[in-house]
């Protein structure tokens, strides 16, 4: 498979690259920058957007209840599972974990330790997946490498503060200290640092979540096709010249 996917590289006049980090992977093997084109993928906001009293009762648990973190997606070791169990473990008494989605062979061993400390829920459809980010207060998103994480444009359309870290594509659209924080990865005790911190600042939190729940211009699927065939017709004119 890899070596089918080298030679599709090759012979590719361009690679579309849905996150910053997916489009330096590419630079760091030496493909051609004007082979790259980076778009990444959209969100139907109408679909994920918090209404008004959903942000005004997420306000108010993060001034007065226990913070209720979620995470969706996969359970995995390439996911961050054991910086995720890390974290979870640590503030186990005074933050609330949650995730939405399966859990991968290769952390199942992790399970029925994580489950102390983590409330696992079944991998739904993702229209349904509003009624998780409505309920909660922050994102987690700890992977180690992931091309572009769907479920970050989501849980940003739903209003929630994120922490993620940068191989995911987080920084092309989120905004360190403002709608999000953002780490190295394998790097459990920043996130941990953070989220302590998000629990006794509280009023500050509050700010933080009233900035994330602003409507983010530009991530609509239309958008992001627009921005694609803009880079297909400058790529037509370069060729046409060359």
């Amino acid at each position: 498979m890899i070596r089918r996917e080298e030679k599709e590289y090759q012979a590719a006049d361009l690679i579309i690259c849905l996150s910053w980090f997916a489009l330096e992977s590419f630079r760091h093997e030496g493909v051609p920058e004007n082979k790259l084109i980076l778009n990444p993928l959209g969100v139907r906001q109408a679909l994920f957007s918090a209404p008004a009293e959903v942000l005004e009762r997420r306000k108010q648990r993060i001034r007065k209840g226990r913070l209720r973190v979620l995470t969706a997606g996969s359970f995995s070791l390439r996911k961050g599972a054991l910086d995720y169990l890390r974290v979870a473990e640590k503030l186990k008494d005074r933050v609330e974990f949650v995730f939405r989605g399966d859990v991968v062979p290769d952390a199942r061993y992790l399970r029925s330790r994580a489950e102390r400390v983590i409330q696992f829920l079944p991998r739904v459809d993702q229209h349904k997946l509003p009624e998780d980010y409505f309920r909660t207060d922050l994102f987690l998103f700890p992977t180690l490498e992931d091309g572009y994480a769907a479920v970050l444009a989501q849980a940003s359309a739903a209003g929630l503060p994120i922490l993620a870290t940068m191989n995911c594509g987080a920084q092309d659209f989120l905004r360190e200290g403002k709608d999000a924080w953002i780490f190295p990865i394998r790097r459990p005790d920043l996130i941990l640092e953070r989220l302590d911190w998000c629990d006794r600042n509280r009023e500050a939190l509050s700010q933080v979540a009233e900035e994330a729940a602003k409507p983010k211009p530009g991530i609509e699927w239309k958008d992001r096709a627009v921005k694609l065939a803009d880079a297909y017709e400058e790529f037509l004119k370069r060729k046409r010249r060359g």
